[in-house]
Protein backbone atom coordinates (compact mmCIF):
# COMPACT_ATOMS: atom_id res chain seq x y z
CA UNK A 1 0.00 0.00 0.00
CA UNK A 2 2.81 2.41 0.89
CA UNK A 3 4.39 1.90 -2.55
CA UNK A 4 1.12 2.84 -4.21
CA UNK A 5 0.83 6.00 -2.11
CA UNK A 6 4.47 6.89 -2.78
CA UNK A 7 3.98 6.46 -6.55
CA UNK A 8 0.86 8.61 -6.40
CA UNK A 9 2.79 11.28 -4.48
CA UNK A 10 5.56 11.25 -7.09
CA UNK A 11 2.96 11.57 -9.85
CA UNK A 12 1.53 14.61 -8.06
CA UNK A 13 5.04 16.03 -7.67
CA UNK A 14 5.72 15.56 -11.39
CA UNK A 15 2.43 17.31 -12.15
CA UNK A 16 3.67 20.20 -9.98
CA UNK A 17 0.85 19.59 -7.51
CA UNK A 18 3.21 20.00 -4.59
CA UNK A 19 0.56 20.47 -1.89
CA UNK A 20 -1.01 17.14 -2.82
CA UNK A 21 2.38 15.43 -2.99
CA UNK A 22 3.41 16.85 0.39
CA UNK A 23 0.16 15.68 2.00
CA UNK A 24 0.69 12.12 0.78
CA UNK A 25 4.37 12.13 1.72
CA UNK A 26 3.61 13.47 5.20
CA UNK A 27 1.25 10.54 5.67
CA UNK A 28 3.97 8.11 4.56
CA UNK A 29 6.51 9.75 6.85
CA UNK A 30 4.14 9.23 9.77
CA UNK A 31 3.64 5.57 8.83
CA UNK A 32 7.35 4.97 8.33
CA UNK A 33 9.38 7.72 10.05
CA UNK A 34 12.65 5.87 9.39
CA UNK A 35 12.13 5.62 5.64
CA UNK A 36 14.81 7.77 4.05
CA UNK A 37 13.17 7.71 0.62
CA UNK A 38 9.90 9.10 1.97
CA UNK A 39 11.66 11.81 3.98
CA UNK A 40 13.81 12.87 1.06
CA UNK A 41 10.79 13.06 -1.24
CA UNK A 42 8.86 14.99 1.41
CA UNK A 43 11.77 17.41 1.74
CA UNK A 44 11.75 17.97 -2.02
CA UNK A 45 8.03 18.71 -2.00
CA UNK A 46 8.42 21.08 0.92
CA UNK A 47 11.27 22.83 -0.86
CA UNK A 48 9.13 23.27 -3.97
CA UNK A 49 6.36 24.64 -1.72
CA UNK A 50 8.89 27.14 -0.34
CA UNK A 51 8.60 25.61 3.13
CA UNK A 52 12.37 25.77 3.45
CA UNK A 53 12.79 25.39 7.22
CA UNK A 54 10.79 22.16 7.29
CA UNK A 55 12.57 20.94 4.14
CA UNK A 56 15.91 21.42 5.90
CA UNK A 57 14.69 19.31 8.83
CA UNK A 58 13.51 16.51 6.53
CA UNK A 59 16.67 16.51 4.38
CA UNK A 60 18.83 16.40 7.51
CA UNK A 61 16.76 13.60 8.98
CA UNK A 62 16.96 11.60 5.73
CA UNK A 63 20.73 12.01 5.66
CA UNK A 64 21.07 10.98 9.31
CA UNK A 65 19.11 7.82 8.57
CA UNK A 66 21.33 6.95 5.60
CA UNK A 67 24.63 8.87 5.62
CA UNK A 68 25.86 7.10 2.50
CA UNK A 69 27.27 8.43 -0.74
CA UNK A 70 24.11 8.21 -2.82
CA UNK A 71 22.40 10.41 -0.24
CA UNK A 72 24.99 13.21 -0.17
CA UNK A 73 22.69 15.32 -2.33
CA UNK A 74 20.57 15.94 0.78
CA UNK A 75 23.37 18.23 1.96
CA UNK A 76 23.37 20.10 -1.35
CA UNK A 77 19.60 20.59 -1.15
CA UNK A 78 19.86 21.83 2.44
CA UNK A 79 22.32 24.44 1.18
CA UNK A 80 19.83 25.51 -1.49
CA UNK A 81 17.15 25.89 1.18
CA UNK A 82 19.52 28.06 3.21
CA UNK A 83 20.15 30.21 0.14
CA UNK A 84 16.40 30.62 -0.31
CA UNK A 85 16.21 31.66 3.34
CA UNK A 86 19.00 34.22 2.70
CA UNK A 87 21.26 32.34 5.14
CA UNK A 88 24.41 32.53 3.05
CA UNK A 89 26.79 31.54 5.82
CA UNK A 90 25.09 28.19 6.50
CA UNK A 91 24.61 27.61 2.78
CA UNK A 92 28.33 27.98 2.12
CA UNK A 93 29.13 25.66 5.04
CA UNK A 94 26.79 22.99 3.67
CA UNK A 95 28.06 23.39 0.11
CA UNK A 96 31.64 23.03 1.33
CA UNK A 97 30.69 19.97 3.37
CA UNK A 98 28.96 18.46 0.33
CA UNK A 99 32.05 18.96 -1.83
CA UNK A 100 34.36 17.54 0.85
CA UNK A 101 32.25 14.41 1.26
CA UNK A 102 31.98 13.85 -2.48
CA UNK A 103 35.70 14.29 -3.06
CA UNK A 104 36.41 11.50 -0.55
CA UNK A 105 34.16 9.03 -2.37
CA UNK A 106 34.71 7.96 -5.96
CA UNK A 107 31.06 7.01 -6.51
CA UNK A 108 29.86 10.39 -5.22
CA UNK A 109 32.46 12.28 -7.25
CA UNK A 110 31.13 10.69 -10.43
CA UNK A 111 27.44 10.49 -9.49
CA UNK A 112 27.19 14.11 -8.30
CA UNK A 113 29.62 15.68 -10.75
CA UNK A 114 27.14 18.33 -11.92
CA UNK A 115 26.03 19.15 -8.38
CA UNK A 116 29.67 19.50 -7.28
CA UNK A 117 30.28 21.98 -10.09
CA UNK A 118 27.12 23.89 -9.14
CA UNK A 119 28.17 23.90 -5.50
CA UNK A 120 31.53 25.43 -6.39
CA UNK A 121 29.84 28.10 -8.52
CA UNK A 122 27.38 28.91 -5.74
CA UNK A 123 30.20 29.27 -3.22
CA UNK A 124 32.05 31.65 -5.57
CA UNK A 125 28.91 33.66 -6.22
CA UNK A 126 28.11 34.10 -2.53
CA UNK A 127 31.52 34.92 -1.10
Amino acid sequence: MEDHIYNLAIDKFNQQKYNDAVSLLRYLAILEPDNCLYLKALAGGLQMNEEFEEAVVCYNQAFKLKPIADNYDCIFFVANCFLSLKDTQNAILKLSHFIDLCEKNEFATIHFDKLIKRARLLIQAHR
